[in-house]
């Protein structure tokens, strides 16, 4: 079980920091891509951007609280 919640830890602080990189930096050809194509046709970039920094953001800190909760079980 330790293990699966390391795995998730680790996954979380990779996808978190790609996607909030991706938003920042406000790159072509993920904002292109079929799967955002849709948000950004519908709401416009700026929004879709914004989105996906809050994406970031929140598994950023999904992966603080999987670190918190091994460290301090009881919390």
């Amino acid at each position: 079980m330790i293990e699966m919640n390391y795995f998730l830890l680790f996954w979380f602080v990779i996808m978190g920091c790609i996607v909030l990189y991706l938003a920042i930096a406000n790159k072509d050809w993920f904002f292109k891509s079929s799967s955002v194509r849709f948000i950004v046709n519908h709401m416009g970039r700026s929004i879709a951007r914004g989105i996906y920094i809050g994406i970031g953001f929140l598994l950023l800190l999904a992966a603080y609280l999987f670190f918190m909760r091994e460290i301090y079980p009881t919390l």
